[in-house]
């Protein structure tokens, strides 16, 4: 069973502490995609990985996310 918490859900607000917590030096991956959750591929890796790397998904579908989207150059018709 993959727990929940295995990804971060992120906004324009949140993206940025997410990226900048290295203090518990562990790899930040940022998931963007238009699904309310992302698919189970990237959520076992997320589970694989949990103790070197912290997954967070950002929709791109939501206007409140658009800042983050224009940041890192990521199309909205993925």
């Amino acid at each position: 069973v993959i727990p929940y918490r295995a990804v971060t859900s992120l906004s324009d607000e949140t993206v940025d502490d997410f990226l900048q917590g290295w203090n518990d030096n562990r790899v930040r991956i940022l998931i963007f995609s238009k699904a309310e959750s992302i698919r189970l591929r990237y959520l076992i890796i997320a589970f694989r990985f949990r103790n070197r790397a912290a997954v967070g998904h950002v929709r791109l579908d939501v206007p409140e996310n658009s800042r983050t989207s224009r940041k890192y150059n990521v199309q909205s018709k993925m």
